[in-house]
């Protein structure tokens, strides 16, 4: 008999060394929780809050994504200093002193925002944004002391 013949039967055989028995999946090959929840603590008491599972943003690499690392720049920033930035993209050009953007006169902010839009080799039209012209505020206090 020829060889061939025999081969497919004896790779069948070689992996049958013992009886096939179900095993659970091990810790590493469970799916994890979407979603997770926990006690949230505040001053006006405790609630129940359901947030999503970071894992799956980490694994992703959603938190190397421009926007969210602008946002994350945006928390840590002391409350002094503010980011002078593209506002289509959130691209940070600047962080700054508040109370020296403040001190500035319209003019003179945007003739500033005028010569980052040409040191950048971006369109005179872009859009400069600094946090003092949004219409809403971000305000993140630290918990401990």
């Amino acid at each position: 008999m020829k060889l061939s013949i025999w081969l497919p039967a004896l790779a069948l055989f070689a992996a049958c060394d013992g009886p096939i028995v179900a095993q659970a999946p091990t810790e590493a090959q469970q799916p994890r929780p979407e979603f997770v929840h926990k006690a949230v603590v505040t001053h006006n008491g405790v609630s129940k809050q359901k947030f999503l599972n970071n894992y799956q943003l980490y694994q992703e690499g959603w938190d190397t994504l421009a926007q969210a690392r602008f946002w994350q720049d945006v928390i840590d920033l002391s409350h002094d200093s503010m980011i002078v930035n593209v506002a289509s993209i959130r691209k940070p050009l600047l962080k700054v002193a508040t109370s020296q953007w403040h001190c500035l006169t319209e003019t003179e902010k945007n003739s500033y925002k005028q010569n980052l839009c040409i040191y950048n080799s971006m369109d005179e039209n872009t859009n400069i944004l600094s946090p003092a012209e949004r219409s809403f505020s971000l305000n993140i206090r630290k918990c401990y002391h």
